[in-house]
């Protein structure tokens, strides 16, 4: 090895040893971390009664969403995808991890991100929702 050159077994430590947070993040990791704290929001104190609250609100708004990206795109036979919503403490929606990157999913996310809901029990409060795309 020459001087002032680093080994491939040195360049691996090093990689392995960076913080998670210097690393980028790829979507698939970024919706996994989001779906697991939707599971945990869930069964928080009040989590399960907000749920429970605002599931038409919720459905109201994807079909919206939706709708609005059928009529601007004709989507080649969109899969069902799950995507988590990532609320603040006043309802908006802060986050939207998807499952799947498709030209569905990709649309849905844009109508959506900086809607908003009713105010959550606690924030960050995320929710799973499962997409389940019909020609309307």
């Amino acid at each position: 090895m020459r001087k002032g050159r680093l080994s491939l077994t040195t360049v691996v430590i090093l990689f392995l040893l960076l913080p998670t947070w210097v690393r980028a993040e790829s979507p698939s990791d970024k919706y996994e971390q989001a779906k697991a704290m939707s599971q945990s929001d869930g069964v928080a104190p009040g989590g399960a009664a907000y749920l429970t609250s605002i599931e038409k609100d919720i459905g109201a708004l994807i079909n919206k969403a939706f709708k609005q990206c059928l009529k601007r795109s004709m989507f080649s036979r969109p899969k069902l995808f799950n995507m988590v919503l990532g609320l603040d403490a006043n309802g908006a929606i802060a986050l939207v991890a998807v499952s799947e990157e498709q030209e569905a999913s990709q649309c849905t996310r844009e109508h959506l991100e900086g809607k908003t809901l009713p105010r959550p029990p606690f924030a960050p409060f995320h929710i799973l929702v499962d997409v389940v795309p019909k020609r309307v």
